[in-house]
């Protein structure tokens, strides 16, 4: 089973030069805010810019693969060194809520390579499509204690809710969930948040191939200067 990566690359890589528009503000600035929920009317979609190139090579890229390097830990063990305590409440949770939809929980090398991408020093400022049962935010919020984690999720799972409330009781303002379609809730966001810049991104929302090309597009407009992102769940990766 294919479950990461596409790219991890600088958005001014993937994305040509002249179609970009860029915040230049730094997050570190930013006042952590608790979780809101944000309502917006519909946008029309976009069309994904013809610059970006696919590959059907062997995953995960050369460029990615300094951060599994040597053993990686069962996905438990890993999970688990970051906050047993959570981690632990987390599991209780998605258990007595039966089964759960997808997760970033069964593979070692993603769950070892988000911790290694969360935590580089220029990181301040995490963003996501795709919170479902937390673990993606759990690891970067634990991997990089200085960074704030804005997550975008459709919220239609019981559990949903329950695993942010734990987050928003351990990590306060560092972590926020915003709730609705994220072809709604990221223009929106970052309508309101304009100052708010992005420098490592998730796309790990909807599973159509036109939701995570508008979450790829409304990305652009909210990364960073110096960014990082990563597409997960596709067949290969783009440069």
């Amino acid at each position: 089973m294919v479950f990461l990566i596409c790219v991890a690359v600088l958005l001014g890589r993937l994305l040509s030069p002249a179609a970009i528009h860029l915040s230049h503000s730094t997050a570190s600035t930013v006042e952590p805010r608790r979780a809101v929920i944000l309502e917006a009317a519909p946008l029309r979609p976009q069309r994904f810019p013809e610059t970006t190139q696919t590959s059907n090579k062997s995953l995960p890229l050369p460029l990615c693969a300094k951060f599994v390097e040597g053993d990686v830990p069962p996905v438990d063990a890993l999970l688990t060194s970051l906050d047993r305590e959570v981690y632990g409440e987390m599991k209780r949770i998605l258990a007595d809520s039966g089964p759960i939809e997808g997760g970033t929980y069964t593979h070692a090398p993603q769950v070892k390579m988000y911790m290694n991408f969360a935590s580089i020093s220029s990181v301040n400022t995490i963003c996501e499509t795709g919170f479902n049962g937390g673990h993606s935010s759990f690891i970067m919020l634990n991997s990089n204690p200085k960074a704030r984690v804005i997550s975008f999720d459709l919220c239609k799972h019981e559990y949903v809710a329950k695993v942010a409330q734990l987050f928003s009781r351990r990590y306060g303002g560092r972590f926020s969930l915003i709730c609705g379609n994220s072809r709604i809730t990221l223009p929106k966001f970052h309508a309101q948040e304009p100052h708010v810049g992005c420098d490592l991104m998730l796309v790990d929302g909807g599973r159509l191939l036109k939701t995570a090309i508008q979450d790829l597009l409304n990305f652009r407009e909210m990364a960073s200067p110096r960014n990082i992102l990563i597409l997960d769940d596709c067949p290969g990766y783009a440069m």
